[in-house]
């Protein structure tokens, strides 16, 4: 039997107009929908949506959502809906959080989340400094999430003992790339290893569809979402991590960044982190092009010495203790 609402949110998903934010807005009305009955569903969020759509489009979208949900059946990909039970409840505190996400392996990874990200062009201390990051949250039963992409994000992921159980890793291509070729070649030998050693894979593009900017780009808000707390190990202010700090800046948790040693300070691959440590809250908006007064951090952490590492984990426990209570 169906459970999910993956069909209905599918289908309207693809009617001009209806996005994210509406979903995320009219997420209520999933409570009193039929797993089974899709066009009854999206009639009763059109109702809300407010303006009509002709019955043969409507006919179209529930024809394509359903043999997508029957091609992940097949592929054995699940797909969580915006109104599904299992949904991760960070996500929705995203403005506009992905309708339906394509996962593949351990969702238990999903519960308790570290981000952690940085340049594709890391220094030496850049790929340590990301080891011993991971391995310490890895250690305390965190899962490591970033975009499996080379540099930083792949020396986050493992160290010399090998690669951490429960990675996640979020993919701007599709989930199916064994049949499809979605992504780039190191970005699938991550995923494999993630998927091997007890880790998941999540995307919001359709299983079949190839990774191109676009896509990397907006995968990058589903990091941010997904995590209780996001570490920046090395980023220049115009690198790509920027994109994952920005959605991050918007949320209220704690985010926190490296600061570069004497020797490293002056390096463009560490201005981002430069421009933090000495300008704080401005030199984040700075980064992420975000208004001072659209930031809702509840903190912004540096890092300095192996010892913050605990400070750090501290403040992310009680946060995340924080919003259990207010869930219940």
């Amino acid at each position: 039997m169906n459970t999910s609402y993956a069909a209905t949110a599918l289908a309207l998903s693809s009617l001009k107009g209806i996005g994210p934010a509406f979903l995320k807005k009219n997420a209520y009305l999933f409570e009193s929908l039929s797993f089974n009955a899709t066009k009854d569903n999206i009639l009763l969020f059109l109702e809300a949506y407010k303006k009509p759509f002709p019955m043969v489009e409507i006919d179209n979208a529930i024809r394509q959502s359903e043999k997508i949900v029957n091609a992940c059946e097949k592929g054995r990909i699940a797909i969580i809906s915006i109104g599904d039970v299992g949904y991760p409840p960070l996500l929705l505190e995203l403005k506009d959080p992905p309708s339906v996400i394509y996962c593949k392996g351990n969702l238990d990874a999903l519960k308790r989340v570290v981000t952690v990200i940085g340049t594709r062009e890391p220094n030496r201390n850049g790929e340590i400094i990301a080891e011993r990051v991971s391995t310490f949250f890895s250690a305390k039963d965190w899962s490591i999430c970033n975009g499996l992409a080379d540099g930083i994000d792949s020396c986050a992921i493992k160290n010399t003992n090998g690669y951490f159980s429960g990675t996640i890793g979020v993919l701007g291509g599709g989930i199916d790339y064994v049949n499809h070729k979605t992504l780039l070649k190191n970005v699938q030998k991550n995923a494999e290893i993630v998927l091997e050693n007890n880790g998941v894979l999540v995307s919001e593009s359709l299983p079949d569809r190839k990774e191109d900017t676009f896509s990397v780009i907006k995968s990058c808000r589903i990091q941010a979402g997904l995590a209780h707390g996001l570490v920046l190990i090395q980023s220049s202010v115009d690198g790509g991590s920027k994109f994952t700090v920005k959605a991050f800046s918007e949320l209220k948790r704690n985010l926190a960044f490296i600061c570069p040693t004497k020797q490293d300070y002056m390096l463009d691959s560490y201005s981002a982190n430069r421009l933090l440590a000495e300008k704080g809250m401005l030199g984040l908006a700075e980064i992420t092009d975000v208004k001072s007064e659209k930031i809702t951090i509840n903190e912004l952490f540096a890092i300095k010495s192996k010892d913050d590492y605990v400070r750090y984990e501290q403040l992310l426990l009680c946060q995340k203790d924080s919003s259990q209570q207010q869930l219940l």
